[in-house]
């Protein structure tokens, strides 16, 4: 007869902690250093307020909540994202408006409504305009939410000019 079994010393995985540290009264040099990096570029209207974060080159969704300490599926609800393969931005430049939508993904095509922040652009809520994509030189009318389709091999982002009248 013969018994075999497995003994051992239980070691707990170990586990990184990314939830916001809890602020201080009085920052260190790392936390000022930290938020001089992570500061908006002048010019954005909602650089360094709470709830808002820049998007800076190799985020992606999942770790922009994983640095913050949320989910990235409500990360993507507080922002009206219903496809975590999409992102959308905007920017104003000289007076004229771009919006850009881009896939995330290399090779599937990925769909999905965007939801823009209408005040933020500078338009009322239930305003329509006309979407001339720069990169196939197509249009639409947007409104505050609009269906987007990207296929990585063949385009993959629109780049949308909406002129100020």
């Amino acid at each position: 007869l013969f018994v075999v079994g497995c003994s051992s010393t239980h070691h707990r995985a170990p586990v990184e902690d990314r939830r916001a540290p809890a602020k201080s009264t009085s920052p260190s040099a790392a936390d000022s250093r930290r938020e001089v990096q992570s500061a908006a570029p002048a010019g954005t209207d909602n650089a360094g307020k709470p709830g808002y974060y820049t998007v800076r080159p190799q985020d992606t969704l999942v770790r922009i909540a994983l640095d913050n300490g949320q989910n990235w599926k409500d990360l993507a609800r507080w922002n009206g994202l219903d496809n975590p393969n999409l992102i959308a931005f905007s920017k104003h430049d000289q007076g004229d408006l771009m919006l850009v939508v881009c896939t995330l993904e290399s090779y599937r095509p990925q769909q999905g409504q965007v939801f823009w922040d209408m005040p933020t652009l500078g338009l009322a809520w239930d305003d329509r305009f006309i979407a001339h994509d720069l990169v196939t030189d197509q249009c639409w009318t947007w409104g505050q939410n609009c269906f987007v389709q990207l296929r990585p091999l063949e385009q993959v982002a629109h780049i949308v000019h909406v002129p100020r009248d």
